[in-house]
């Protein structure tokens, strides 16, 4: 499994069988996708993904080429969980995960938005192998959970087999 970031706010969850959009844009590169989702409810840009077959706006429970996706809803925004080669992924804005501890269970990646204030009790309370921090607050994200030399990078690549015993911070830019 890959994730990727495409551009500020875009990103690219890629499977083995399949390949997920996150939030994309105008400004994200032409690219296919299976499935497009998005973490608020505002109007994004699907002009530059091409031959998806699946549309997530709200929340259920949905399927795309073996990836597993369940979509909570935190008032305007929305938190996916998603089985991604036996891998499981939590993905969402850091204010909705906060929104929504109390309801989301474990995952073994974390792919949190910190694009409002960030409450670093989240991370405990998820208990993730893998935290991946991406947007405008990244920064003071890294800082208030302690891991401010962590280099960054435009992708982050495993398996289920690789991934860390001890957290690993991500910082995906």
């Amino acid at each position: 499994m890959e994730i990727a970031i495409l551009n500020k706010g875009t990103l690219k969850i890629k499977s083995k069988n399949a390949t997920l959009i996150v939030d994309p844009s105008s400004l994200s590169p032409k690219t296919d996708a299976d499935a497009i989702l998005f973490l608020s409810k505002q109007e994004n840009d699907l002009s530059k993904i091409q031959n998806y077959r699946l549309v997530v706006k709200g929340a259920g429970e949905y399927e795309a080429g073996g990836i597993k996706i369940s979509a909570a809803n935190s008032e305007n925004e929305l938190v996916y969980t998603l089985d991604v080669d036996s891998v499981k992924v939590l993905i969402g804005s850091s204010n909705a995960v906060n929104s929504l501890r109390e309801k989301l269970s474990e995952c073994q990646i974390a792919v949190l938005n910190a694009n409002e204030d960030f409450n670093e009790s989240i991370v405990s309370s998820l208990e993730p192998q893998v935290l991946i921090i991406y947007g405008e607050k990244s920064e003071d994200a890294l800082k208030k959970i302690g891991k401010t030399e962590v280099a960054k990078t435009n992708k982050y690549s495993t398996t289920a087999e690789k991934l860390p015993q001890e957290l690993e911070v991500i910082n995906l830019e």
